[in-house]
């Protein structure tokens, strides 16, 4: 069984928890952990970098389509 990578006298950190909460759910297993970990980090940044995108766009129509104003 491996050995928890938190130490019990030193209060838990967010990293701490994602990691174990990682581990749980493989089993243990450190690699196929870490390629979870990746995986979910780089679906969540295709998701960020699409967002991003579509409130560009949105933007630059809004520009676009908005009437000069006349002064």
């Amino acid at each position: 069984m491996p050995q928890p990578l938190v130490n019990p006298s030193v209060p838990a950190c967010p990293v701490e928890d994602i990691a174990q909460a990682y581990l749980g759910t493989v089993g243990g297993d450190a690699a196929l952990a870490l390629r979870r970990v990746i995986a979910d980090a780089l679906a969540d940044l295709v998701e960020a970098e699409r967002r991003t995108r579509e409130t560009g766009r949105m933007i630059s129509r809004g520009y676009v389509r908005r009437p000069a104003l006349a002064v």
